[in-house]
């Protein structure tokens, strides 16, 4: 097999985020089949929720991922002013202040 050449502006291959013709037509024909049985897979939801609660959550937790956005943690804290702590044992004339 060939090796690209360095250099080549002839073509930069697919966008980057664009999906192959194969993976578009494989989700469109889904969710076709989603779509026709939507009615169905809510009424199997149904029955689930009261015959097995347990594995209806578990079930629910599982698609979860695929209808809702992630949330991501933000972990960030912006300090604005210092913090100052005021430790004291006994009394007043042993009191130390950290910043």
């Amino acid at each position: 097999m060939a090796q690209f050449k360095k250099g080549n502006t002839a073509s930069k291959g697919r966008p980057k985020g664009a999906t192959n013709l194969r993976t578009r037509e494989l989700q469109e024909k889904l969710h076709q089949v989603l779509d026709g049985q939507m009615v169905n897979i809510l009424a199997s939801f149904d029955k689930l929720a009261k015959q097995n609660p347990s594995l209806y959550l578990k079930s629910i937790s599982d698609i979860l991922p695929f209808v809702l956005p992630k949330v991501q943690q933000d972990t960030t804290i912006e300090q604005t002013s210092p913090i100052t702590y005021s430790i004291s044992f006994g009394g007043d004339d042993n009191e130390e202040i950290i910043e």
